[in-house]
């Protein structure tokens, strides 16, 4: 019993997927022709596939500067006494 009511649902996919097929048969057409075009497009520019990566590149270099400075901020130490506006900084305690 179960059997034949799966058969049947399968057999409505099948028969709802080919009528789809035939009606938007045009369309179908026009991406596959749509994705030749891009196809194309690509293998005469192919640069701009490198473009993203190259850019996440420079944005992880920035990230790194940006991390360096903040770790030499915080380790700079404390205001220790100002000699004619010249800053002598103590060490910090944790990194001696």
């Amino acid at each position: 019993m179960v059997g034949h009511m799966l058969l049947g649902n399968v057999f409505q996919f099948q028969v709802i997927l080919i009528i789809m097929i035939v009606v938007m048969w045009s369309r179908m057409t026009l991406v596959v022709d749509l994705f030749h075009v891009a196809g194309e497009f690509f293998q005469d520019t192919c640069i701009l596939l490198i473009q993203p990566l190259w850019t996440f590149l420079i944005l992880v270099v920035y990230l790194i500067y940006w991390i360096f400075v903040l770790a030499w901020i915080s380790t700079a130490g404390e205001d220790a006494e100002s000699i004619q506006d010249v800053k002598v900084y103590n060490k910090l305690y944790y990194f001696q």
